[in-house]
């Protein structure tokens, strides 16, 4: 974590009645805290998307659902050039960018990962029209990171010049792009974060197996959620309808999600029950 300052004024009118006409100017220093972290997407939008088909979907916003088991894949009419946008929830430095390429799951039809294309080489833009070459080998597994060396940025294209070939189609697949960086909070704002939060409860550990539970009243509520280094299992337990889906079933490293429980409910984040202990994150406030 790095610290910054800032220098805060505030001017009040001191005294009373007809006397108080001139402000005073209290001048301090609040320090701006700078934290590395994933960074939330609040839209994805891609070249275009394949159909739905076999139980699967592949909308741009799977790219950030946490589970290496969805992906993103385009159209099979969209000939290229394939992209991807993400718009971040706000401006911020951001310092590299984790991408699982291909589609990382097995079905009934093999591995999904060879069956279908993955990129071999891309480039990364940002806000500024600046651009970052990624290269992956071909067999490359899990999230590959690229350091990007602190871009300030809203937005983060990952921009498609070639790719690997499937064994059996030739659909690009992408599973998952985490983007990290930082974004400069004063220590009042992280202080009013705090305060205004439902649930705020950052860097908790829980062993193999365990699980922490909160119970929320009736109302809507904006839920961020993080795991390291695997992921977790998170469930709701009651009357609740979210923005996303949130099924219990799978591992996820990070999610936000906008819900609203219509009757007391439980959220549930497990350790998936192996593996090294995980760090997890919640935060959970009213959406203004």
């Amino acid at each position: 974590m790095r610290s910054l300052w800032i220098m805060v004024a505030v001017a009040c009118a001191c005294g009373r009645g007809t006397d108080a006409k001139q402000p005073a100017e209290v001048v301090g220093f609040a320090p701006l805290v700078a934290r590395e972290a994933v960074l939330p997407i609040a839209r994805s939008t891609a070249s275009s998307s394949h159909p739905a088909s076999d139980g699967y979907t592949y909308v741009p916003s799977n790219l950030q659902d946490g589970a290496l088991t969805t992906s993103w894949q385009p159209a099979k009419t969209d000939k290229g050039p394939h992209w991807v946008r993400l718009e971040l929830a706000e401006t911020a430095t951001v310092t590299a960018i984790a991408i699982a390429n291909g589609f990382q799951t097995r079905d009934g039809y093999g591995d999904e990962f060879v069956l279908n294309s993955r990129i071999a080489s891309a480039r990364l833009r940002f806000d500024d029209g600046e651009e970052v070459g990624v290269h992956f080998d071909a067999g490359a597994r899990g999230f590959v990171r690229f350091p990007v060396g602190g871009r300030r940025t809203r937005v983060v294209e990952l921009l498609v010049d070639t790719t690997y070939a499937g064994t059996k189609w030739n659909d690009l697949a992408i599973s998952e792009i985490e983007v990290t960086g930082v974004v400069v909070r004063s220590a009042v704002a992280s202080a009013l974060r705090a305060a205004v939060a439902v649930i705020d409860e950052p860097g908790f550990v829980v062993g193999a197996g365990g699980a922490r539970a909160w119970t929320l009243p009736p109302g809507r509520y904006r839920a961020e959620a993080t795991s390291r280094p695997n992921g977790m299992s998170l469930s709701w337990q009651g009357d609740v309808t979210c923005d996303v889906p949130i099924r219990g079933d799978e591992e996820l490293t990070s999610v936000q999600a906008d819900c609203t429980v219509h009757a007391t409910a439980t959220l549930r984040m497990k350790h998936p029950g192996r593996g090294s202990p995980e760090t997890m994150s919640l935060h959970v406030a009213r959406p203004p």
